[in-house]
């Protein structure tokens, strides 16, 4: 019986796609040449008190050397389920790693830095074909957060009452988002 449950537990582990060595996931990166190189990603220092989106540890097998991606070197990566863009932070004046958290007509993309005292979100939402974009450079203290969205999304009244009444706000952008690309792949926004 404890020869099954070994075999079982010997089989289930490389189905999770995660490495055995160090917490590496299966992912690919895409370089700034394009290049999609396919390996293991570590995209997340472990350390409790800070996220790193300011680079990512690959290799390309389990056995082969880590080397370290930044920003500037690499368009994109996907870990897992997650995917993450670089996009430039103005405020910090340079380049992070933002995850997309929805993608479609609008995408939304959040980066997170966590510091010793709290966490601190930015996001950006990008209308597809569109230059410019909706930049939130620190969540937690969006003084014009309903106006700008409004503006937004002012083709879509019903998704801007929900706003300006407070039924979404800072914590529900990828709801504002979501039900805005159901609108628009329902051709349901206002010309």
């Amino acid at each position: 019986r404890l020869s099954v449950i070994t075999v079982v537990f010997t089989f289930l582990i490389p189905l999770t796609g995660k490495s055995q060595a160090g917490n590496y996931e299966y992912g690919f990166i895409v370089k700034n040449n394009n290049d999609t190189v396919h390996g293991l990603l570590k995209n997340r220092n472990l350390n409790p008190y800070f996220y790193s989106y300011t680079e990512i540890k690959f290799k390309t097998d389990e056995k082969a050397n880590v080397e370290i991606f930044t920003p500037d070197s690499v368009k994109a990566y996907t870990v897992g389920d997650s995917r993450f863009v670089t996009k430039y932070l103005s405020k910090k004046k340079r380049n992070f790693f933002y995850e997309i958290i929805v993608e479609g007509y609008v995408t939304f993309y959040e980066l997170k830095l966590r510091n010793f005292q709290n966490d601190v979100f930015f996001a950006i939402l990008k209308k597809q074909n569109e230059e410019n974009e909706l930049s939130f450079e620190e969540i937690n203290v969006l003084y014009p957060f309903k106006k700008r969205m409004m503006e937004f999304f002012k083709d879509a009244p019903a998704l801007c009452n929900k706003i300006r009444n407070g039924i979404y706000n800072q914590s529900t952008i990828k709801k504002i988002v979501t039900e805005y690309n159901s609108l628009y792949n329902a051709s349901f926004l206002e010309k």
